[in-house]
């Protein structure tokens, strides 16, 4: 028992149980909408946007772009078109950076 107490505050499961429950307690925990990030959405600037998404998603671990739930606003297709380009390297760190803390 004593070794799975130790595991977990090594592997820093912690960390994100504590991050996950101050945003619930301070009601940020819904991601937020697109439009309030992007006044519109330059195509040429994908990179810059999906950076932005994953800044104000951070580490919740899921947004309604590339992580969308049951419930979530919707959100313009132009939106989660150009936003899911996989080819660049920025929109994938943006999804590791949307799940930082949570392993």
């Amino acid at each position: 028992e004593g070794s799975s107490e130790e595991e977990y505050i090594l592997s820093n499961k912690h960390l994100g149980d504590m991050f996950m429950e101050t945003a619930r307690s301070l009601e940020v925990l819904p991601p937020k909408k697109l439009e309030y990030m992007f006044k519109g959405l330059n195509k040429d600037r994908i990179d810059i946007s999906a950076v932005a998404n994953a800044l104000v998603h951070c580490a919740y671990g899921r947004d309604p772009v590339f992580f969308p739930q049951e419930g979530d606003f919707k959100i313009k297709e132009e939106y989660a078109e150009q936003l899911k380009i996989y080819r660049s390297l920025s929109t994938v760190a943006s999804v590791g950076l949307i799940h930082a803390f949570n392993p």
